[in-house]
Order: C-alpha cells, then structure tokens, then sequence
C-alpha cells in the first residue's frame, strides 16, 4: 500500500486515498469529502494502485509530487471514484493566495467555497457529478496575490471557466502536487493583445482554405470493443469517456457535412451511454428530434438523429 491508492474500508462503504504513510501499521486517508483521517492498514483493501511515484515510500514521508515546468494557478478535476470528481485548486505560483470559488449558471452565482492557500500546495474547493456533465455550470474562481516584503505586484485573478466534452477529454495528464491522472486547466493566462495592424492585413488577404469535414457512415457502432482494442484494461468511467468523444466526433462531422439524419447504435446495458447521448443532443443547436431507431432492426438499442 502506498500513496495515491484507492482503498476501501473493510467495515464500511467509505472509499478514500491514501495519502500519507504514518507507520508501518497506519495510512492517512482522504474520504470523498476532503477530510483526512487516520486507518489502520489491516483495515482497508486496494481497489485500485495508484499508476506512478516518483520517490520511494518511508514511513512518516510524504512522496514528493512531479512539478509543472512553468508555474501559475490551475483547477483540476480528479476522479473520487466512477461517480465523482474532486476540484481541486492548485497553487504552482511563487506567492500566496486568497481566494473564491463558485458557480455561475446563467446570471445566478453560487459561492462554493473561499480560503487562503500557500505557495506550492493544493486544497479541495468543491465537487462535480459524472452524470451532470453536460449540465455543469461555469467555474468561477477569484484570486488574490500575496507576499510579504517586496515583490512583483499581480493583478488580482478572475476566471470564468467554461467546459466542454470537446476540451475537457484533452486535458488529461498528471495532476502536480497530487500526483494521480486527472484534468488539468491553467486558469491564470494572460490574454494574448489584439495586434490591430495584423488583424486588418488579414481581413484584406486571401481567404483561408475552408476545412473538409470527412461524412461518417449513417450508422455508428458505440461498443466499446469496436472502438479500441484495449477495452478489456478500462474502467467503466474511461469507457464512457471514449464512447462519448466517439460520439461528439461523428455527430459533429454529420452536422458540418451536410448529412440529414445518423444513427448511433450504443447498445441496452445499464442505460447510461444512452441517457448521455440524449442529454447532448437535447443541447445540440441543428437537431431536429431524436428518437429510438427501428426497433426491429437494434430493439432499443440504438438512436436515430434527425439533422436539420
């Protein structure tokens, strides 16, 4: 058992990871809601090992997280278990900061949680359901820089983030100072200047190639073993994942090529890539219905989407 592994309590239903190594016979273990408990070892079992360290454990030793090269402010989305993910506020800069965060849906805000953070460490700040993905709100996170003596001044930091399947899915690496997969997004850019010079030269130059979107078939098989041969190594959670940017893709080459109708055959099972599916396209500007496809053909296992 080491750092980064996700257990589960023997006597319980709690789940957690491990974060720290007390002893030989006693873990810290963080539960879904951020807290950090202590355990006996012999009172929880390995659901799932964590994928690298990168210094070796020693009993009462944090292990030394992998640094971002550059430094700043992120927000990242870890994976609790198949149902929850953790957002998680990162400081990578060099200075102290107080903060905010909430969510913001339409014009009505909601505060989730406010604190101050050191320099070079992360806090939990909220939550996020797998299943309302499609439905989250914005992300509004609010920054203040801090150091004593003299220093660099920094404008304090505002951002609204904004998330799509189509971004989201990309940013997938190692998260820093928490070491575990997860999705990563650097909220502390700065805006790029509008060069008005370039911008009128290229107003006034030829105008760009127009992008060729390849038509997919008009029908579309989901199953996952039709999707990547190394199917049999994915959780339910990693499966979903692929089958809904499988998805996207397809039902946005269809749109953009001009198609009048697509099929997607996504199978029965337990209902949840179809429930995902229909949550989409319910949101999907150029849809004109959708609807369960010839039942004699797929039963329920298929969609028919008509494009306007």
């Amino acid at each position: 058992m080491k750092p980064g592994d996700k257990v589960r309590f023997i006597h319980g239903k709690e789940e957690g990871i491990v974060r720290k190594i007390i002893n030989s016979r006693d873990v810290e273990v963080e539960i879904q809601d951020g807290f950090l408990i202590p355990a006996l070892i012999k009172e929880l079992v390995v659901v799932a090992s964590a994928e690298s360290f990168i210094a070796a454990e020693e009993p009462g030793q944090e292990i030394a997280p992998e640094r971002l090269k550059t430094d700043g402010i992120y927000l990242a989305f870890v994976p609790f278990n198949d149902r929850i993910y953790s957002i998680q506020l990162i400081n990578e800069s060099d200075l102290d900061i107080s903060f905010t965060f909430g969510s913001l849906t339409d014009e009505n805000y909601i505060g989730i949680s406010t604190g101050n953070l050191k320099t070079k460490a992360h806090i939990k700040v909220g939550e996020a359901s797998v299943k309302d993905f499609d439905s989250w709100p914005s992300w509004i996170t609010q920054c203040l820089y801090f150091s004593y003596g003299r220093t660099i001044y920094k404008e304090p930091l505002v951002r609204k983030l904004s998330i799509k399947a189509s971004t989201f899915y990309k940013n997938k690496k190692l998260i820093p100072l928490i070491n575990e997969q997860g999705y990563l997004f650097k909220i502390d850019d700065k805006q790029t200047p509008i060069n008005k010079e370039k911008l009128v030269q290229e107003m006034y130059s030829a105008p760009q190639e127009v992008k060729e979107f390849s038509r997919p078939a008009p029908e579309i098989d989901l199953h996952i073993e039709k999707l990547t041969p190394d199917h049999l190594k994915l959780n339910n959670s990693e499966m979903l994942e692929i089958q809904i940017r499988h998805f996207q893709k397809n039902l946005d080459n269809a749109i953009a090529s001009g198609m009048d109708e697509i099929t997607f055959i996504h199978g029965v099972g337990n209902g949840i890539l179809k429930l995902k599916i229909q949550e989409i396209l319910s949101r999907t500007k150029n849809i004109v219905y959708f609807k369960d496809a010839k039942k004699e053909k797929f039963g329920y296992g298929a969609t028919l989407v008509k494009i306007n």
